[in-house]
């Protein structure tokens, strides 16, 4: 990590640069006090997974990127 930190790292096949890994360094863990459930009932109908074949909603993923945008103060 100290090297990466000063040189950037491949991880995984994937390039991380010193950059993103000094950044990465100073990042806080969750907490739960720090942490929102989104229910699904603020997000609209059934758990997709839940069906026999999965599928996918439009209305379902519009309210969750607007739930997300409000969370992160977008």
């Amino acid at each position: 990590l100290e090297k990466g930190i000063k040189e950037g790292m491949e991880l995984a096949g994937y390039h991380l640069g010193a950059d993103f890994l000094q950044e990465f360094q100073s990042l806080e863990a969750a907490t739960a006090d720090t942490i929102s459930k989104i229910e699904q009932d603020a997000v609209g109908g059934g758990g997709l997974w839940l069906r026999a074949e999965p599928g996918e909603s439009r209305e379902q993923a519009d309210a969750l990127a607007a739930i997300l945008a409000i969370g992160i103060g977008g």
